[in-house]
């Protein structure tokens, strides 16, 4: 039962339903239920789109999570600031801080993907482009930057 509500907290993800009675027998139904949802996702997409859709995600959800980050390193510079004894304890303090909140949001865009891909039903496909194509920007902005 605690693997089912850790799902439920970490991923949003739900295998109430699911009869188990171990541990094993949890992560097994948990496997083959991640399994058939990813498969599900690269089935419709292939495997190219669904890669560039992932990554999309990713990039948005960094996106979303960009100005508390700031917020947060900006905290702590200027926590660092007001006790640190030299520059130079200063600066590799903030350097390991920053670098373990670098961390932590990598971990929770990471999670949300993995949540998003994990409970919805369909995953947007992102435009796949050649790589010896160019987009081509809509005529408004073509216009402004030539």
């Amino acid at each position: 039962d605690s693997v089912a509500e850790s799902l439920l907290d970490e991923y949003a993800m739900d295998i109430g339903s699911a009869e188990t009675t171990s541990p094993t027998q949890a992560k097994e139904e948990f496997t083959l239920l991640i399994e058939g949802r990813l498969f599900r996702h690269r089935t419709r997409l292939g495997e190219r789109r669904f890669t560039l859709a992932v990554s999309d995600m990713y990039l948005d959800v960094l996106d979303g999570l960009w100005p508390d980050h700031l917020a947060m390193l900006q905290d702590i510079a200027m926590s660092i600031a007001l006790s640190a004894q030299s520059h130079a304890a200063a600066l590799t303090q903030f350097a390991e801080q920053a670098l373990s909140e670098r961390r932590e949001l990598r971990n929770a865009a990471a999670n949300a993907v993995i949540s998003d891909l994990l409970n919805s039903e369909s995953v947007q496909p992102t435009p796949d482009f050649d790589e010896n194509r160019i987009e081509r920007l809509p005529s408004q902005l073509s216009d402004l930057i030539t």
